[in-house]
């Protein structure tokens, strides 16, 4: 039985040479092993998202990640979100409550 090449089945897969060597270095510093059933649990994790794969491969590099799944990706995009949305009373923002609660004050 052959080894598994780790690097050559991610590359096969359409990785990025540049990305998937980054990663090899990412996954070498945190002392993962590159092994068949590592690489199937990536890409079964991958195919969960509807996303460009070497995106997902560069946020584990950025992120530091030896390994990935999707849940951890769609719980930073939802915590993005929320940074990005003003926060909503009604359809007014949290600042005009605040100032129209002043407003009432001086009135009364």
């Amino acid at each position: 039985m052959e080894k598994f090449d780790f690097k050559q089945a991610l590359l096969n897969y359409g990785f990025k040479e540049e990305l998937v060597n980054d990663w090899l270095e990412v996954r070498k510093s945190k002392k993962a092993t590159n092994t068949q059933t590592s690489f199937k649990k990536f890409i079964s994790e991958i195919k969960k998202l509807n996303i460009d794969i070497n995106v997902l491969l560069e946020e584990c590099i950025s992120r530091d990640w030896k390994g990935f799944r999707a849940v951890w990706y769609v719980n930073i995009l939802n915590q993005e979100s929320k940074i990005q949305q003003p926060n909503l009373i009604g359809r007014m923002n949290a600042e005009t409550v605040a100032n129209n609660l002043q407003f009432t004050q001086i009135q009364l």
